[in-house]
């Protein structure tokens, strides 16, 4: 059977060990192992980037970075949040109105590139904690630019990233963010619905408080009200943190600002719909695309969902 290490782990311990970059890595785990150098090994440069490496060679480069075995190496799980892996959608078992929902990804995700570029920068500043809450109404697109956040830092960045789960909540429950504690990976955490989650929110961001990793807690709100108000004055740190230059209130702006940017979403969505729904193409706009209501992406694509299902 093969293994995938925490790639974060192994530069990390590596680094320590003086081996800056994967070449240097590369180098000298080839000569503690023995191998010509003339000799192409892909165990190195699998554990380097966090691909599939054989168990024998996994224990290989556990000893050679200082432990007994490769479990040493492995990601550490958290039952506590969920990733977003995009869901199949299905017209046997789903019906039309599913390919509106963001965890199906139907619309390919486009027009958030600054979004999307300024929460990376977010994510790799130097500060150990940092949170963010974005607000709008239903329907502006704040959970899917969350999921899409989520794949990018898992996928490029390495790092271990999901929605927290929702459950019933006590103040008795702080050991349920003990994952958190001596984490080596960094750890982005999105809370989706956070208006109505004030306690779970209290309890993660006191653990985040008095964890040692890189945390990044994203809430998804639709309004920043009473909830928020009261959660600034929790103690434990909690309301410090939420009133310091580490917390961030951003308000999420329409997806298509102008004419254009509305036409080329709705004719992507109206697209995507009509390969699932194997409809006719769609070649008109309605005529009300200028309409107020449309800043909310989830009605403009609403309304390329009933002009596909029209034709189809």
């Amino acid at each position: 059977r093969s293994v995938i290490l925490d790639t974060w782990k192994v530069k990390n311990i590596a680094e320590q060990l003086g081996y800056k970059n994967l070449a240097t890595f590369e180098r000298e785990f080839n000569r503690f192992s023995g191998v010509h150098a003339d000799i192409n090994t892909t165990a190195p440069r699998n554990a380097w980037y966090g691909r599939k490496l054989d168990k024998n060679k996994a224990t290989a480069i556990a000893v050679f970075l200082g432990f007994n075995s490769y479990e040493a190496l492995l990601p550490e799980d958290c039952t506590e949040w969920i990733f977003p892996a995009a869901l199949t959608w299905d017209a046997d078992y789903s019906p039309p109105g599913a390919l509106l929902k963001a965890e199906y990804s139907i619309v390919p995700f486009h027009q958030r590139e600054a979004e999307m570029q300024d929460l990376l920068a977010w994510c790799e500043a130097d500060n150990k904690l940092a949170v963010r809450l974005y607000t709008g109404v239903g329907g502006m697109g704040k959970t899917r630019l969350a999921i899409e956040l989520c794949r990018v830092v898992q996928h490029s960045l390495q790092w271990q990233t999901g929605f927290l789960r929702q459950r019933q909540a006590s103040y008795y429950e702080l050991e349920r963010f003990a994952c958190l504690q001596n984490k080596a990976n960094p750890v982005l955490i999105i809370v989706d619905y956070a208006e109505t989650r004030r306690l779970e929110l209290t309890l993660l961001l006191q653990a985040a408080l008095h964890a040692d990793s890189k945390i990044r807690i994203i809430l998804l709100a639709r309004s920043a009200l009473d909830w928020w108000v009261q959660l600034r004055t929790a103690n434990q740190g909690v309301g410090d943190l939420l009133m310091s230059r580490a917390t961030q209130v951003i308000a999420l702006q329409a997806l298509g600002t102008t004419a254009q940017q509305r036409e080329e979403s709705f004719f992507l969505a109206a697209d995507s719909f009509t390969k699932q729904l194997k409809a006719p193409p769609l070649l008109s706009l309605p005529q009300d695309l200028d309409a107020a209501y449309f800043d909310r992406v989830l009605l403009l694509h609403m309304q390329a969902l009933i002009s596909v299902e029209g034709k189809a």
